[in-house]
């Protein structure tokens, strides 16, 4: 096995491994998928297809790269949506609290719950 085989399979796996990059499970599949052939094309590489082999990885390897750099710009997109409807949860609860007729109550309360129930979802998922 070559070098670039070997550092481009390490580079890989601890592309989708860190803590830091979050990702949705389809990108964790995908890139499951694409380290596994890297590790099957290092163990069964024949003789004389290094170069081959070397330049498969590296498809590879930029493909996980690729998703990486997109499920993460994703999340971040995803986040401050999330943080822009929780905050207009907050502010829909805190306007029916000073607005609400006393006759409304009931119906300010439920809409109130149902408020608290996105933001909760959201925190949850």
């Amino acid at each position: 096995m070559n070098k670039f085989v070997a550092m481009g399979m390490a580079v890989a796996l601890s592309a989708t491994t860190s803590p830091a990059f979050a990702q949705s499970s389809a990108v964790d599949r995908a890139n499951e998928r694409a380290n596994d052939s890297i590790a099957y094309r290092n163990a069964h590489c024949p003789p004389g297809r290094g170069d081959a082999c070397a330049r498969a990885n590296a498809r590879e390897y930029r493909s996980i790269q690729y998703r990486s750099e997109h499920a993460t710009r994703y999340q971040r997109d995803r986040h401050a949506a999330e943080e822009r409807a929780n905050q207009r949860n907050r502010d829909s609860i805190v306007y029916r609290n000073a607005h609400c007729a006393d006759r409304d109550r009931a119906a300010c309360a439920r809409a109130n719950e149902k408020d608290l129930g996105a933001i909760r979802y959201r925190k949850r998922h």
